[in-house]
């Protein structure tokens, strides 16, 4: 996986390099971002063409949608249609009318260029004839593009960027930075593994500057002995707030035996209660005798896959909570080598200054390494995240086309 655009776009932000990111890189830029929403969710960041460059889940069903296919390089309107294709073939959407209203597929589209409505209008029609073709009973409706205050937020949020970061990006350099951490992400089969990955990156790219700030004060031998000692105790802290966070990040979302995961694992099976209803009901007649009936089933089978959608989010929310508390302690970690820094007497100074681009080399280092390394530290759980989706999608696609499911 290619991963270099996001340290040249770190790089160039903070050298303030003015120059478009397509001249830094030959890797493909974002300009733009376009969401299909019928929960399942998802997210493709587009190039200036209107071309996917990457396609993410919003949520645990759109992990479905994405699994397996060919998105990159798809016009915005082939990707949009793909996604109604392939919530057809999973049981997402049916033929025929399921429900008392019609199913939703919300499209939104932001971008920086000034051609969104005309390329809303293409999106929109193309999966509008899919739908009629197929007749799925669906309405198509049009979501809010993102505002610029509320992109920077986003990318807060989605990103390694911070607020400080993002205050005066401009929206290019937004859905650059946004589309760069697509491309990074890419390979992670659930928003656990996602976030997991990001923080991660960001506290190597942060310990490596940190340690390698360390090795400059011990190679300056017992001229800088005491100050050594004082930051080097202070970087094993935040060594170990660092490895607390991350392993509770594991040990709460991501771990098979947390309860988040144990939650997502019945949401699946009621997801699959309920679109076996579904497709039962699209196949019968208004006026068949049982379709009242079979009609409130699907409704209570709904309602129930709601309550368990409840239950893990807020499971999910606890997890963060808990993850937060010990994000404060990381960061007061980090706080107290940012403060032993200013105490450095004019000499330690003086040699860090005269050593800044090792340590900024040490650091992007790290950052380029992090994927491999994330990899490497948790190869098991990228594999069953993985086979979990895998599994699933086949078995949706199961009952979706009538067939046994396994």
């Amino acid at each position: 996986m290619k991963r270099i655009l996001g340290i040249i776009l770190s790089v160039c932000m903070l050298a303030g390099c003015l120059c478009m990111f397509t001249s830094c890189s030959k890797e493909p830029t974002a300009t733009g971002r376009m969401t299909v929403d019928i929960n399942p969710s998802v997210e493709f960041m587009l190039d200036k063409d209107n071309k996917v460059i990457s396609a993410t889940a919003l949520n645990d069903d759109g992990e479905v949608i994405l699994y397996g296919e060919a998105f990159v390089g798809k016009t915005a309107e082939e990707a949009a249609k793909m996604v109604v294709e392939i919530a057809n073939e999973t049981g997402y959407l049916v033929k025929g009318e399921a429900t008392a209203t019609k199913d939703e597929i919300k499209i939104s589209i932001s971008s920086d260029t000034a051609n969104i409505e005309a390329l809303y209008e293409k999106v929109q029609n193309k999966v509008k004839d899919f739908v009629e073709k197929n007749g799925i009973d669906a309405q198509i409706k049009k979501g809010e593009a993102l505002a610029l205050d509320a992109l920077r937020k986003y990318v807060v949020a989605n990103t390694e960027y911070t607020e400080d970061d993002v205050k005066d990006m401009t929206a290019t350099q937004l859905y650059a930075a946004l589309g760069a951490t697509r491309l990074d992400q890419a390979g992670l089969y659930s928003e656990a593994l996602r976030n997991a990955y990001t923080t991660a990156k960001n506290y190597d790219f942060k310990f490596a500057e940190k340690e390698e700030t360390a090795k400059v004060i011990e190679a300056m031998g017992s001229v800088a002995q005491f100050n050594y000692s004082i930051y080097q105790k202070a970087l094993a802290a935040y060594k170990n707030a660092i490895k607390a966070v991350e392993d509770a990040r594991f040990e709460y979302l991501v771990s098979a035996d947390s309860e988040y995961q144990k939650t997502l694992a019945k949401l699946r099976a009621a997801k699959e209660d309920f679109i076996i209803q579904k497709k039962l009901v699209a196949s019968l007649n208004v006026n068949d005798a049982n379709y009242s009936a079979q009609l409130e089933i699907y409704v209570n089978l709904q309602d129930a896959y709601e309550a368990i959608l409840k239950a893990y989010e807020a499971c999910g929310d606890a997890a963060n909570k808990t993850i937060d508390g010990l994000v404060k302690v990381m960061q007061t970690g980090y706080d107290a080598l940012a403060n032993a820094e200013k105490l450095f007497p004019t000499n330690v100074k003086e040699q860090l200054t005269a050593k800044a681009k090792d340590i900024e080399n040490a650091a992007n280092k790290a950052k380029d390494d992090a994927f491999a390394s994330f990899e490497k530290a948790h190869k098991e759980d990228i594999e069953a995240a993985e086979k979990s989706v895998k599994e699933y999608k086949q078995k949706l696609k199961d009952i979706a086309a009538g067939r046994e499911v396994k």
